[in-house]
């Protein structure tokens, strides 16, 4: 799920004909992310097991996202990477 989360994402942001449609939401809000932080949760019998697989879920799908992204501009964008930090 963070594989493929992750690529999918990266790959929606830089395509450039689905720019500000319905496809491109997950890129740019966190709406999605919580679904899928919520999905993981609610499958799991321990709260830390569920805190570590969120945990390796993110760090998984969001360096994904920006691997991607670097593969298809070829330029990393650190806007995001210090966005996403703030709100940690």
């Amino acid at each position: 799920m963070a594989i493929l989360s992750g690529i999918i994402t990266g790959v929606l942001a830089q395509t450039s004909f689905l720019a500000d449609t319905i496809f491109t939401d997950i890129t740019v809000t966190y709406e999605w992310w919580v679904l899928f932080a919520m999905l993981i949760i609610v499958n799991q019998k321990h709260w830390i097991q569920a805190a570590l697989k969120v945990l390796g879920f993110f760090l998984i799908s969001q360096t994904l996202v920006f691997v991607v992204e670097w593969l298809l501009v070829k330029e990393f964008y650190f806007s995001y990477w210090y966005r996403w930090m703030e709100m940690a």
